[in-house]
């Protein structure tokens, strides 16, 4: 996916205007909104207020956002367990109070152990031109900038996460999907 001038959209995976939406809606034989679920937008207005990404031009507009909220704007955490069975990297992993994965019971991996850095935080038109046979590969570009770091992200091995955590995140995912909890009491 190319935007003009031959780059990727500005907070791709963050929001995406409605032309590109519609680009990827009609490339993936998806609806608009399934395409929407699929980036950080999903949780806006409820959650995370977005719309200073949307501003063209986009100056000062990340700033504008963590001043507001706590999102990790490039890079994300994973399961690696999650990874091996679907090679899908989950939107709530980009969130940084979500520590946890309730399918398999583990603490979510932060940095790649190859790089050292948040998997997706160095995607450059170089990167985006590779073509990786996994989306579990790690695609950060190596320090010297020349080529992808390649280390196999499913390989990576689990920590159990504390029961507390586990329940915490439950929790948290509940209030994050519209649900409701009783925080005292």
């Amino acid at each position: 996916l190319v935007a003009e001038g031959g780059h990727t959209p500005p907070f791709f995976g963050s929001v995406a205007d409605a032309q590109i939406t519609v680009k990827l809606a009609r490339g993936l034989g998806l609806s608009t909104d399934a395409v929407r679920q699929t980036m950080l937008e999903r949780y806006s207005p409820n959650i995370l207020d977005l719309d200073p990404l949307r501003v063209r031009p986009a100056r000062g507009a990340t700033a504008a956002v963590l001043r507001r909220q706590w999102i990790f704007v490039a890079g994300t955490r994973f399961c690696p367990r999650c990874l091996a069975d679907t090679s899908q990297w989950k939107v709530e992993w980009r969130l940084p109070w979500i520590t946890t994965c309730p399918q398999h019971r583990a603490v979510l991996v932060s940095h790649c152990p190859g790089c050292g850095l948040p998997p997706r935080s160095s995607v450059t038109r170089a990167s985006t031109r590779v073509s990786v046979v996994s989306a579990a590969v790690c695609r950060n570009m190596t320090l010297d900038g020349g080529d992808i770091c390649g280390t196999r992200l499913d390989l990576v091995p689990l920590s159990a996460s504390a029961p507390m955590a586990t329940r915490t995140d439950a929790h948290l995912r509940c209030v994050i999907e519209g649900g409701q909890m009783e925080l005292l009491g």
